[in-house]
Parts: structure tokens; sequence; C-alpha cells
């Protein structure tokens, strides 16, 4: 049985996390991943070479969340940084919220 397509691509996106994820020397990759948190590391390649007809563990998603900064917003929808805590995107809400405090100043 075949997922639905947004399944498929938040597949893919919680695997290109990972690559980058590796490419910048936080994870040693798929297998490191997998025997952190005690998954099922052929099961997580089966997952990556047919995303579209398999199902993603929702867990998978949690930990690249909260251990690795990686936006749950990227992951499920593909918009926004796929880090949450880089530099910029700091410094960005950083502005944001000031811009808001502005306008209630200016409100009141």
């Amino acid at each position: 049985m075949k997922n639905d397509i947004e399944s498929a691509h938040v597949s893919t996106r919680f695997f290109f996390a990972i690559e980058q994820l590796t490419a910048a020397g936080r994870i040693a990759g798929v297998k490191e991943f997998a025997g952190r948190y005690k998954l099922n590391v052929r099961g997580m390649y089966f997952q990556r070479k047919e995303p579209d007809r398999r199902i993603l563990t929702p867990a998978w998603l949690v930990y690249l969340v909260r251990d690795y900064g990686v936006s749950a917003e990227y992951l499920l929808t593909g918009e926004g940084p796929m880090l949450q805590n880089t530099v910029e995107n700091v410094d960005l809400r950083a502005r944001k919220v000031q811009e808001i405090k502005t306008q209630l100043d200016n409100l009141i």
C-alpha cells in the first residue's frame, strides 16, 4: 500500500536532515542515530529507500527536533529553516520580538 505524497515528503525531509547533520559532524549517520535511540537500523534503511511505501515512525521526528534542533515546521511542511537554533534564526526572532514590542508601545 502506498502512503500519500505528504507522508513521503516528510520521510524524505527526515533523511535529508540526517544527511545535513552528518555533513555538519553532529552525527555519524543513520546507524549512529538508530543506535542512540535503540531503533532498527535496517527498518530505517528500508524507510529511506521506499519513503512512499512505509510509514515514518513519529518518534524519529521528535528525536531530531528535541535533540538536534531540527525545525518541526521544516520536517512537517518543508517551510522555514531546517535548523531552529542557528545564530541567524535567533537574531531574526529577536528582531521580530523587538518589532512587536515597538508596535505595542506605539499603540499605548
